[in-house]
């Protein structure tokens, strides 16, 4: 009877399977006649480069809501969210050099009506987890063009269509604010303009010096015994001779090398992670790794591999920011001793917010995983296995959140650019109470549950990153000041020593 039985569960197991890719191939079949519907009204360019524009589209859309978000943290508020969202692409297209944001740059279409060009290419084509049923886009492109008809494009704006345009524009944007932000019906709207002139100052604030050489673009400080070192510097000092070569041998050619390296490894790190976890899925299960091709179960290997690596990266900036910490240090002792004080406090509160700020960026990648997988469902019933390391994420990320908020509790922002000074870190990281958690024995979750905790997370993350950066720039520009002035200082002439007067 059991032997019956095993073969009937296969058998069932078999056909389901069947069933379910004939629906994958119904799917993107659908697909592909959406598209020939769209190229017969508009011919085979247009939809093609509609493809090659959605991806920078709503990253441009995300770039701008997060911009808006921080304005609004300080009760400013724009009337066109639309012209936040061209200013997004300039700023996205300066930060990333790949071509998801060359969206000006698509080929033009040739002299010969027919022939075409070709947009999208097989090799790069990336397809995220949530449209793995659909075609992609290099398909889709070759079943558009299939039978090719040329596309007539019109580079006039769209909003000549509406007689109120600047109108329209300000409705939407106020729609969009209390569907989204929950905002105060009797809020008043200011100028784009203003509004994106603070949202460069925040961003600007995250643009530091390129005498840098991207050695702190995104990455905590290395520093332990803060206390000691400021003891040691104020007990032993430096001679001004040495002040001053150290100073200007900090930010070298080999900083630049070295920096570049430990951002490449915290890449391949986060991607192995990844991997190892499931949370990414190699393109063909094809693990690329330095110029090689890998199976993806070689990511454990690969990942002790590029860890080693990144603690020895670790142990060279650790030695760089104590240097600078003690250079710029006993500089700030030689114009007054208020200046140390400063630059120690702030650093003081840096080592400790990037704890914060490690904890919680450390549940990005489960968190991400978490909702991809859940967007790909689309109403289907999640097996057990899957629905239990759903649970652990959801359980690990409030764990952290709780953690860290109680950590902030005690932590007092210093003075930041578009920040008031004396501020609670925890009044600020969340505006309401933390959602409640998950107990062990728990083995259901609501759909309002999940989408809450996402919501306070993604807050969480988007202010501490704010804090953060802000602070390291304060940090940044208080060493600049404290540079400039003592080489000013030094630089003077210092007056001759006086012959001594002989007895008569």
């Amino acid at each position: 009877m059991s032997c019956i039985l095993w073969c009937l569960r296969k058998l069932l197991d078999l056909l389901a399977y069947v069933i379910y890719v004939f629906y994958k191939s119904y799917r993107r079949q659908c697909e592909f006649n959406a598209d020939l519907v769209a190229v017969s009204v508009t011919g085979s360019d247009a939809p093609v480069h509609l493809l090659a524009k959605c991806d920078s589209g709503y990253s441009c859309w995300q770039q701008a809501a997060g911009d808006l978000k921080v304005a609004l943290d300080n009760h400013i508020y724009t009337s066109d969210f639309f012209y936040h969202q061209t200013e997004a692409l300039r700023l996205l297209k300066k930060k990333n050099k790949d071509n998801r944001y060359r969206v000006d740059d698509l080929p033009p279409l040739p002299k010969n009506p027919e022939k075409h060009t070709q947009v999208f290419d097989e090799a790069d084509d990336r397809l995220s987890t949530m449209w793995q049923d659909h075609p992609s886009n290099y398909d889709r492109e070759l079943n558009a063009k299939n039978i090719y008809i040329r596309s007539e494009f019109d580079d006039r704006s769209p909003w000549l269509l509406f007689d109120n345009a600047d109108e329209l524009k300000e409705r939407i944007t106020y729609k969009f604010y209390r569907y989204h932000f929950r905002i105060d019906r009797d809020v008043i709207l200011a100028d784009p303009i203003e509004v994106q002139g603070f949202i460069d100052e925040e961003h600007g604030e995250r643009t530091y010096n390129p005498m840098y050489q991207g050695l702190y673009d995104n990455r905590d400080l290395f520093i332990k015994g803060l206390k000691d070192l400021a003891q040691d510097s104020a007990n032993e000092p430096w001679t001004i001779a040495e002040l001053a070569e150290n100073h200007a041998k900090l930010y070298s050619a080999e900083v630049k090398h070295r920096s570049q390296l430990y951002y490449k490894r915290r890449e391949e790190q986060r991607l192995m992670i990844g991997v190892f976890n499931g949370w990414h899925k190699p393109k063909n299960d094809e693990l690329e790794f330095r110029g090689d091709v890998y199976e993806p179960g070689d990511a454990k290997r690969l990942l002790k591999k590029v860890e080693k690596e990144l603690e020895a990266d670790i142990g060279w900036l650790a030695q760089l920011d104590r240097k600078v910490f003690m250079t710029y240090f006993q500089m700030a002792l030689q114009i007054h001793k208020a200046v140390a004080e400063e630059l120690y406090l702030r650093y003081e509160f840096q080592l400790e917010l990037q704890n914060i700020w490690y904890e919680l960026q450390k549940q990005d990648g489960p968190m991400d995983a978490a909702i991809d997988y859940l967007n790909a469902q689309q109403g289907d019933t999640i097996p057990e296995k899957a629905f239990e390391e759903l649970l652990t994420i959801f359980r690990d990320t409030h764990k952290a959140m709780k953690t860290m908020l109680k950590s902030a509790k005690s932590m007092t922002i210093p003075g930041l650019q578009n920040m008031p000074a004396g501020q609670s870190l925890r009044s600020f990281l969340l505006s309401a109470d933390l959602i409640d958690g998950l107990s062990k024995y728990e083995r259901s979750v609501s759909i309002g549950w999940i989408n809450e905790l996402i919501g306070q997370f993604r807050e969480m993350r988007r202010k501490i990153d704010r804090v953060h950066f802000k602070s390291l720039a304060g940090i940044l520009a208080l060493q600049e000041r404290i540079g400039l002035e003592c080489t000013r200082r030094w630089a003077k002439p210092q007056p001759k020593a006086k012959a001594p007067v002989k007895a008569p």
